[in-house]
């Protein structure tokens, strides 16, 4: 094609959302184009347009490569007898192994990521026998498994590892309790916050065990604390402060 047709060395298109469910425009361009067509054994040697990512933040950059890996290494994958094309080939059953594929997300994409992927794998493997191991730390993964796919994995104070089964189901369960018993979380709060909020506790009690006057700068503490009360989130915490500055008044 003549060079005049052409006013710039680069082009850009919005990506606006991924969706793997139907083949997209883009993919239809690089086919088209030749531009991720397979050799003879399956392999991608080429790339004729070479491009980049922009404007994505860093968790749908995550998101698109996941897609990409999988599709290249668990979609791809054929097993070639000699003399075979890999049209003709066939796709073996597979084990995939996912090294915490949430990292970075969005929590919607972590709450959406199985369902995506079983969709993809069950619409691009339909005749092939999956598995697929996910090491995670994200609670939303936990809530579409059945206890017994769960193994946790801890280390004790000499740094060795401890492995156990799950004690409580989490499929379907609600993130919070998952994050305090799947992630070993020994609070459900910032340490901040819990420091924080205990020290002024503490001191709640002693003012109401005391029978002396307060001070000057006990008075500014409790009109501190009843600003901060508004503030505090869980509700059980609030009614606990609420209940000691009753008493003091």
């Amino acid at each position: 094609m003549d060079d005049k047709y052409f006013t710039d060395t680069e082009f850009s298109i919005p990506v606006m959302d991924i969706d793997i469910s139907e083949k997209s425009v883009m993919g239809e361009v690089f086919e088209r184009m030749e531009q991720y067509r397979p050799d003879e054994i399956g392999a991608f040697t080429k790339c004729l347009l070479p491009y980049h990512w922009t404007y994505v933040s860093s968790g749908e950059y995550q998101y698109a490569k996941i897609w990409g890996v999988l599709e290249e290494y668990g979609v791809k994958v054929k097993i070639l007898t000699q003399g075979q094309k890999y049209s003709e080939a066939i796709q073996p059953n597979l084990i995939l192994l996912l090294d915490e594929p949430e990292n970075y997300m969005h929590p919607e994409m972590c709450r959406t990521f199985i369902r995506n992927l079983n969709v993809l794998l069950s619409k691009r493997n339909p005749n092939s026998e999956l598995q697929v191991l996910i090491s995670t730390h994200s609670p939303f993964m936990l809530s579409d498994v059945m206890a017994s796919q769960v193994i946790k994995m801890n280390y004790d104070e000499y740094g060795r590892c401890i492995i156990s089964k799950s004690e409580r189901p989490y499929y379907a369960a609600n993130v919070h309790s998952i994050m305090a018993d799947g992630f070993f979380l020994k609070y459900t709060i910032g340490e901040q916050a819990r420091i924080f909020l205990e020290d002024k506790f503490e001191l709640l009690k002693s003012l109401v065990s005391r029978k002396s006057e307060l001070s000057l700068s006990e008075k500014e503490e409790l009109t501190m604390i009843r600003q901060l009360i508004p503030n505090i989130g869980d509700a059980l915490i609030r009614h606990c402060f609420s209940m000691l500055l009753e008493k003091l008044q």
